[in-house]
């Protein structure tokens, strides 16, 4: 299990960030020491700190 990232992982990240669901969650980042990095919708602002990780000037949350 060294390297496989399960879904359980990505909901145990989210509410050890404080977040009740996924629904307030913008990204899930896998940082570089291998920890999750959760950023909610409310601290996502222009998404800059996500451009190294998805190659777009602008992130935008996908409402549909």
């Amino acid at each position: 299990r060294s390297h496989r990232l399960l879904e359980e992982d990505v909901h145990t990240a989210a509410r050890q960030a404080g977040k009740g669901s996924l629904a307030g969650v913008a990204a899930v980042i896998l940082q570089q020491d291998g920890t999750l990095g959760v950023i909610g919708d409310d601290d996502l602002g222009d998404g800059s700190s996500l451009l190294p990780y998805t190659g777009q000037a602008d992130v935008h949350r996908n409402e549909g």
